[in-house]
């Protein structure tokens, strides 16, 4: 299935930032408990993971949260386009055989962090990631780390979408996001800024940036899904 994208218009809604951002938030208003609730779901089935010995606990946590977090653009496609969600309306869409291949392109974030974590702090930076030590390491050192994955998140944001909402291949889902982002990029800048902003914020306050935040960013990036690709 090809993909084109819309041209954007000159006008005022189509070309702000902020409006976006205002149609993020009245997306997230219409479902917010079931928004923060399936992302805090999703943390704690992968999280429950990292109980086995590492490093093999931590791989296998952040390849079923992989897995599990393109499931919240059903979410908010569902909370879109109906005002809310129900778990019969999962079976309204296909795609789901392909997500251990989508996890593949989604988990190319950690990686960006374990190559930030082991350029910044050698051996200790690949522990801190696989292994979760963290007793010597800062949490000024730990939210660079974590940021470090923003603009890899970027360039993958849309293949989700892709993959679930429009049926499409893993490669064809992932051309389709890097060209979009690339051409759009003056309009992804901002969410590039935010994402990281998010991301080294989780470190000093958890709840804040990946409650609350987290799915409001999250919405924030179906709008400029929806606004951008047709």
């Amino acid at each position: 299935m090809s993909t084109t994208i819309q041209t954007i218009s000159s006008t005022q809604d189509s070309n702000s930032f902020f409006h976006w951002c205002k149609l993020a938030f009245q997306l997230f208003r219409k479902a917010p408990f079931t928004m923060i609730g399936l992302s805090l779901a999703i943390m704690i089935i992968a999280g429950v993971f990292q109980i086995l010995p590492a490093p093999y606990g931590v791989v296998i946590s952040k390849i079923i949260g992989a897995m599990l977090i393109p499931l919240l653009w059903i979410v908010m496609d569902q909370v879109s386009e109906h005002g809310s969600f129900k778990f019969a309306s999962l079976k309204q869409y296909t795609g789901y055989v392909k997500l251990p291949l989508l996890a593949v392109v989604m988990l190319l974030p950690t990686i960006a962090q374990v190559i930030t974590a082991a350029i910044m702090l050698g051996e200790q930076g690949v522990d801190l990631i696989l292994f979760g030590v963290i007793a010597t390491t800062s949490p000024l050192q730990v939210a660079i780390i974590f940021a470090a994955a923003a603009p890899i998140m970027l360039i993958f944001m849309f293949a989700p979408a892709f993959v679930l909402l429009k049926q499409q291949r893993v490669i064809a889902a992932t051309k389709n996001s890097i060209k979009i982002v690339l051409k759009t990029f003056s309009l992804m800048l901002p969410i590039l800024l935010l994402n990281a902003f998010v991301l080294f914020l989780a470190p000093f306050t958890l709840a804040l940036s990946a409650i609350i935040l987290g799915p409001w960013l999250g919405c924030l990036t179906y709008v400029a899904y929806k606004k951008l690709c047709r």
